[in-house]
């Protein structure tokens, strides 16, 4: 998960847009922060009630989370906060973190190919099929062929 700050998201827009001029790209960013307050008073502090739901929830089954030192759309030190408040609450059965320092935003698996389908492979046993052996259902079977992409 990713904490929804207003300056990351419309970072966000304006890499997926690849805007080169300037003027435009300010006209884009005001009109998004723009949009970010006018939601947040009509619906409230979203980000806030999000990143609360992630904090506290219930999973049914234990959790990885998989990021980049790298990621400039990523709040690091928020997610590392995230994960120490869910390890010392109990809220998690078990947790495992893998951090990488060079991959950029969602980029691990074209990065670091094998050791990201290794990672995913190893997931699927502790934890996916873990949890479906306690609630007798068939174990979930991942693609033999590496994700060919």
């Amino acid at each position: 998960p990713c904490y929804l700050h207003a300056d990351t998201g419309a970072n966000a827009l304006l890499e997926g847009l690849q805007l080169r001029n300037k003027l435009i790209s300010a006209v884009v960013r005001a009109g998004f922060f723009l949009m970010c307050m006018l939601q947040l008073v009509v619906h409230g502090n979203f980000p806030a009630r999000f990143w609360r739901a992630m904090r506290d929830a219930k999973y049914p089954c234990p959790e990885l989370y998989v990021y980049s030192a790298a990621d400039t759309l990523l709040d690091e030190r928020a997610l590392d906060e995230l994960v120490a408040y869910r390890r010392e609450t109990g809220l998690a059965k078990r947790i495992e973190v893998w951090r990488v320092e060079d991959a950029a935003h969602v980029m691990l698996l074209r990065t670091h190919r094998q050791q990201y389908i290794s990672r995913l492979r190893d997931m699927n046993d502790w934890g996916v099929n873990a949890w479906r052996k306690r609630k007798f259902l068939s174990e979930w079977s991942l693609p033999q062929d590496d994700f060919k992409l």
